[in-house]
């Protein structure tokens, strides 16, 4: 199992493309964060995050 490195998610925010941001959320959802830590991350990737309830599953929106 790969390791995350720890670091301020907003600072990398910037130098991340759409996709990179997109490929950094599945690396954290598949290593089973806690839905908060995957919240935050995403909100600071510049996602709105809302829940699927019926699925269990978060729906990002994009925007920027």
């Amino acid at each position: 199992m790969q390791m995350l490195i720890p670091a301020p998610i907003a600072a990398l925010a910037e130098s991340l493309s759409y996709d990179e941001r997109v490929a950094y959320l599945t690396k954290i959802s598949a290593a089973d964060v806690r839905a908060d830590v995957f919240v935050a991350s995403a909100r600071a990737l510049g996602f709105v995050v809302s829940w699927d309830l019926a699925r269990g599953t978060p729906v990002l929106d994009w925007m920027h």
